[in-house]
């Protein structure tokens, strides 16, 4: 699921008094907790919405009235109606934003067919026809929501403390949705921000238990990916994503075992659906793709493939992200073969079809299939590979923190702030309180 700028200009509120919206729903004041902007509907992003309704038990703090709906017009004005009747509130104008607050502390919100309770004050406007909606809570109450639908409760002790931490730097040092105005979107393209929804008070506890911590480099939000697995090396952001790479987002290594092993995965592609992919659809039929380069820091991820037509066609993906999303595959750790089916004779006489990684020439002589293009065996038939397999390991991207490790970890007795600093070597935890 789901991104280094300067602390100081990466939350501009961070020495504002935010509201706490406990679990509960009541309102208390919260010193030292850094304003959150979530961006639940981003019409920049591809989430904008039609039509919101809104629900706030007790009614909502600008209209007695506990229900409303939201319509974006064509004009980019904001139509507000009482959500029983349908009668019309308010038409804001184009640019003029409202703030929608529960009187109780909570705001369900139902959009793009789906409902959560939110903890938090709802900014709503309209931006290219459609409904654009930032959440505003504080730091504290977003790490709680956070913690339940990313790894909710089922992880130990120790590992959701560290969790809690990536939850808060990730936020800490949101970038990718400042120019609309959010410092984290509530997708897994940041972190998964669903309000209440399965929020819990064991998780709760957790967050209050490591309030404030977060993960610094030279004394700035970090940079704090996270995925499941990653097959004993995590991948480096040079090999994930390109570029001159983060010191530290490199490779480290911790063999999965038994007791903790981490995902396997296959996928198959015959030669009709290698070549229909859309990285590779300026090439005619694809006859072969090859591995061309590996992770540089150490880890087993593919940083080049190559894939190569009929004709001698070529087309070259770089990067493990550019990769995994191009052949719809759960990571960039994998290797591949060829394979053809062959019959075989049981000891029992019966015929089955085995999957044959190579054959043998007539001289006797073992040959690998390395393509789809058909091989003369002798002057009359051929061979070829019906399949393109990878086999790969691990869940995600591969870059930074491991859940499962991160388990293995901790069951050595490891503590938190040595699994991040295992898994983010040269980094410290800093602590928002130490601010005020």
């Amino acid at each position: 699921m789901g991104s280094a700028c300067c602390f100081k200009r990466g939350l501009a509120l961070l020495v504002t008094f935010a509201v706490l919206l406990p679990i509960s729903g009541s309102v208390q004041a919260s010193a030292g907790s850094p304003l959150v902007r979530v961006g639940i509907c981003l019409p920049e992003a591809g989430t904008g919405a039609e039509e919101a309704l809104l629900y706030a038990e007790g009614g909502f703090s600008v209209y007695p009235t506990d229900r409303l709906t939201l319509h974006p017009r064509s004009d980019g004005s904001l139509e507000l109606r009482e959500g029983t009747t349908g009668r019309l509130l308010e038409t804001r104008s184009h640019g003029t934003p409202i703030t929608l607050k529960g009187n109780a502390g909570i705001v369900t919100l139902t959009a793009n067919g789906k409902t959560y309770p939110y903890p938090a004050s709802l900014l709503c406007s309209v931006k290219d026809g459609r409904l654009k909606i930032i959440a505003m809570t504080d730091l504290e109450t977003y790490a709680k929501c956070v913690m339940a639908n990313e790894i909710g409760t089922n992880a130990s002790r120790e590992v959701r403390l560290a969790f809690s931490l990536l939850v808060r730097t990730v936020a800490l040092h949101g970038r990718k949705h400042r120019e609309a105005g959010a410092d984290v979107c509530a997708s897994t393209c940041c972190q998964l921000y669903l309000g209440n929804h399965r929020r819990s008070e064991e998780n709760d506890a957790i967050v209050d238990a490591t309030r404030g911590q977060y993960l610094t480099y030279e004394g700035k939000p970090i940079t704090c990916p996270y995925h499941h697995s990653n097959g004993g090396a995590t991948c480096s952001a040079a090999a994930a994503w390109g570029g001159s790479g983060t010191p530290y987002l490199v490779s480290v290594f911790l063999e999965e075992t038994e007791a903790f092993p981490g995902k396997t995965w296959e996928k198959a592609f015959t030669q009709d659906e290698l070549s229909a992919q859309g990285a590779f659809s300026a090439l005619g039929k694809v006859v072969s793709l090859e591995i061309g380069a590996l992770d540089p820091h150490g880890s087993a991820y593919v940083t080049k493939v190559t894939a190569k037509d009929e004709k001698g066609n070529r087309i070259t993906l770089e990067t493990c992200e550019r990769i995994r999303n191009a052949l719809g595959i759960p990571t960039g750790n994998f290797t591949l073969c060829y394979l053809m089916k062959t019959p075989a004779v049981t000891e029992s006489g019966e015929t089955v079809t085995l999957d044959a990684k190579g054959y043998v020439d007539a001289e006797g002589s073992y040959v690998p299939l390395d393509s789809f293009t058909p091989l003369p065996v002798t002057g009359a038939s051929h061979v070829g590979a019906d399949t393109l397999l990878l086999t790969g390991k691990g869940q995600g991207h591969g870059v930074g923190f491991s859940s499962q490790g991160a388990e293995q970890l901790a069951a050595k007795g490891w503590k938190y702030p040595a699994i991040l600093q295992f898994y983010f070597p040269g980094t410290e935890i800093g602590n928002l309180m130490d601010s005020f």
